[in-house]
């Protein structure tokens, strides 16, 4: 399964934001030499994939216990499974 879709779904209502995300991907491929901070070169895939889930409707992205519209908002946001 998918870490956004997994994450998600362990998270339930509270949502996991992309940051969680990166960081645990990072930690799942992190090599002896990376950086404390490597977790951020995985960022802007995890937006990415955020962005294609929320669109095909299989996550939603939420942001202040609204769901927010995937082609436009902005801030810090959390996902969660859609109806959680």
């Amino acid at each position: 399964m998918n870490l956004v879709l997994s994450m998600a779904a362990d998270a339930g209502v509270r949502g996991v934001s992309a940051q969680e995300i990166a960081k645990v991907y990072f930690s799942q491929r992190r090599r002896p030499k990376d950086p404390d901070d490597g977790w951020r070169r995985f960022m802007n895939p995890v937006k990415q994939q955020v962005l294609s889930l929320a669109r095909s409707g299989r996550i939603e992205i939420v942001r202040g216990g609204e769901v927010q519209d995937p082609n436009d908002f902005r801030g810090l946001v959390r996902v969660r499974l859609p109806g959680e």
